[in-house]
Order: structure tokens, then sequence, then C-alpha cells
């Protein structure tokens, strides 16, 4: 599995990115954000931001299932880039945050260790749980933190989203 990390954009940088769709410099610019954003507005989701959108849209093997705000925790509501590309890049407005963090607010630590025993068993272990419940929290409090401060978000990803959501996996 690929790494994760959402960026909280201003404005002109979200324009940017809009503006760079089908244009080869996009991959530069989400480079230079990729490489130079500041810390405190960026979160790393490392490897099991897979594991956690799963247990959001509750699916397997539909990304954009489950509540509508909640599959757009990673992956926004536009891509910017053909998300089975080998790289996703993907947008989610400003005007769209609160309706997410209204609902990334009531899943806590029992509903999320429900998702987890339904979508994957028992086939976890404990301090992996304890990652995924952490990156819960911390998106909670990145998603608060666009909120405050009219930002939108970019989800950027080195993965395959067809390989993350494979037709035919197990619900």
């Amino acid at each position: 599995m690929g790494q994760g990390e959402l960026f909280a954009l201003d404005g002109a940088t979200f324009q940017r990115l809009v503006a760079l769709v089908d244009s080869p410099s996009l991959m530069e610019l989400v480079q230079e954000i990729e490489d130079t954003w500041d810390e405190n507005q960026r979160l790393a989701c490392w490897k099991s931001w897979p594991e956690l959108h799963k247990c959001l849209t509750g699916s397997h093997s539909d990304p954009k299932a489950g509540p509508a705000p909640l599959h757009e925790c990673f992956l926004g509501n536009r891509y910017l880039t053909d998300p089975n590309g080998g790289y996703i890049v993907a947008l989610l407005d400003a005007n769209k945050l609160t309706a997410l963090l209204t609902a990334l607010e009531p899943p806590g630590t029992a509903w999320l260790r429900g998702q987890c025993k339904r979508l994957f068993a028992d086939d976890y272990s404990d301090d992996w749980f304890t990652g995924l419940s952490e990156l819960l929290s911390a998106a909670r409090e990145f998603y608060r933190q666009a909120v405050e401060s009219g930002h939108s978000v970019l989800f950027t990803s080195d993965e395959v989203l067809a390989d993350i959501y494979a037709p035919g996996d197990h619900e």
C-alpha cells in the first residue's frame, strides 16, 4: 500500500491546481506542495488511509459507498488525475469541509472497532487498530483546522484506486 497525505490549501493554490488539470505542469505543482508545504497544514496518512477509508465507506469494493461526506475524507469530490493511473491527486472543495467534519465527529473507537471487525474480521492487531484510531482522530483535527481557516483540501497518494477497491472484493 502507498503513502497518503492531506494538505490544507489556500484559495490561490486551489485555483492553480484546478487550472492545471490536463496539463503536464500539474504534477510539478503537486510535487512542490508535497516537498514544501507547512507541517501545520498537512497530515501524513501513511499506509493506513485505505483501511480507514474502507471503514468510512463500509465497503471493500466501492470507494463512494456510505454517506457522501465520509467517502470524501481522503478521495475528495474531484480527481485531478486518473485515480487508476498510479498517483491519486484529489481535491475537496472548502464548501464541503463542514459537512465532512460534522460526519467525522460521531464515529468513535467503538464504531471504528465494529467496522474493522465487519470489514477485516479478526485479521488485525491491537497496534494496527490503535494506529487507525489515531489517524481518525488526526483527520478530525486536520479538517477542523481546515474549516476554521477556510481552506480546501488536497489528497495525494502513490496508489492505484482499483488496487485498493478491487471489484469483487468481499463486503
